[in-house]
């Protein structure tokens, strides 16, 4: 996934919140939505940032920033955990196929999925603990 901004949206959002943030937020917007109501004014600034990503999209100006999110590898992560893909999916709670899809480059993990297997990326022991804790 890639995140384009514009220089307008640019100049919006740094007036309302830091960088790490803004980096946080723009993790959190990489897998859901929102709905938001504005006055006017910043509606019309919103509206030329709006036209400005057209602009951008179409090759007509540059993004004043790129972030570009990577998907997960989840044949890495898997494997880095041991487990058979079967293993795998029941730990995530996901189908077998839909693992074996991801896998192969079939289909991408979307959501909630896809936040999971970034924390098993980042830290696969705990992450595995905190779903699956040890019994006593």
């Amino acid at each position: 996934m890639v995140l384009v901004e514009t220089p307008v949206f640019t100049r919006l959002i740094t007036r309302y919140m830091d960088d790490d943030h803004y980096r946080e937020l723009q993790g959190i917007a990489a897998d859901c939505g929102a709905v938001a109501i504005m006055k006017d004014d910043l509606f019309n600034e919103l509206l030329e940032s709006v036209k400005e990503a057209d602009a951008v999209m179409h090759g007509r100006t540059k993004p004043s920033r790129v972030f570009e999110y990577p998907d997960p590898e989840v044949r890495s992560i898997r494997d880095r955990t041991g487990l058979s893909q079967d293993k795998f999916a029941m730990l995530i709670g996901v189908n077998p196929s839909t693992l074996r899809n991801w896998e192969q480059g079939r289909r991408k993990p979307t959501g909630p999925a896809r936040a999971l297997l970034r924390i098993l990326e980042a830290d696969t022991e705990h992450a595995i603990l905190a779903l699956h804790p040890k019994r006593s």
